[in-house]
């Protein structure tokens, strides 16, 4: 499993991260990557996925999407 460290080398700033991203929020992948990475726990895939379709959903009910 990889962890946040694992991602950084394609680490972006905050202002190419909104432009990609188009103003989405990905509010519930940062809060439990970040919430791992303080426990010293792997990030689980399987939660991940399920996170980013809450995303997915946040998004879309914003417009953002």
């Amino acid at each position: 499993m990889k962890n946040l460290q694992d991602f950084s080398i394609n680490a972006v700033s905050t202002q190419e991260a909104t432009n990609l991203k188009g103003g989405a929020y990905n509010i519930f992948c940062e809060l439990y990557i970040g919430r791992q990475e303080r426990k010293g726990e792997e990030v689980d895939q399987g939660v991940l996925g399920e996170l980013m379709n809450w995303d997915t959903a946040l998004n879309t009910f914003l417009g953002l999407s």
